[in-house]
């Protein structure tokens, strides 16, 4: 029994952790879609930095 509860316990944690990263994940997305609108960013050079890409490795 005890062991049927700490495997409840471990799949909430991971359903719990998972679930915030996809919360900041969305929001993250909204706010470089506004910025983009606005003119504040470059969706290239935000996903370039992102992935650790220099502009003339393409």
């Amino acid at each position: 029994m005890a062991r049927l509860i700490a495997t409840v316990i471990q799949w909430a944690l991971f359903l719990g952790v998972s679930g915030g990263l996809v919360d900041a994940t969305i929001a993250m997305r909204k706010e470089a879609a506004k910025a983009h609108q606005i003119g504040l960013i470059s969706l290239g050079h935000l996903n370039r930095s992102l992935l650790g890409q220099s502009r003339n490795s393409r």
